[in-house]
């Protein structure tokens, strides 16, 4: 089964053991920018998050969001791999922007069944990284 991350750089995105919708919003191309972590360990998955998503922003990453292709098939979304950086992909076919409620609808839909992964907001490094919650 294939894997994909959703990374949250901003701390109104993720939640204690909870993706907040805003996490899957599209962006301007319409578009939800993924990774396969199909194969990483929790330590990879927060690395990746920290090269990919965090730092090139100069943000702190406070964890990620899991789901299956699957997951995203069901919400009538195609995932395109590009793999720039190494496994980045998107999750495409987002109602038109103007669609508003359904785009917003979607975005919950995907955020009740994710598996998250929140990291500690003080922890600089991926060291202790592990698939559970910290308060």
């Amino acid at each position: 089964m294939t894997i994909f991350a959703r990374f949250a750089d901003e701390s109104g995105k993720i939640s204690q053991n909870r993706a907040k919708p805003k996490l899957f919003e599209p962006n301007r191309k319409n578009e939800l920018s993924i990774f396969n972590v199909s194969k990483l360990s929790s330590k990879e998955k927060c690395e990746s998050g920290l090269k990919n998503v965090a730092k090139p922003k100069g943000k702190k990453l406070y964890g990620w969001a899991e789901l299956s292709h699957s997951d995203f098939y069901k919400f009538d979304l195609e995932i395109i791999q590009d793999n720039t950086p190494p496994g980045h992909a998107n999750a495409i076919g987002w109602p038109k922007p103007e669609l508003v409620k359904q785009r917003k609808d979607k975005a919950q839909s995907l955020a009740k069944i994710a598996n998250c992964t929140r990291l500690n907001p003080t922890a600089r490094t991926c060291v202790d990284c592990q698939s559970q919650d910290y308060k």
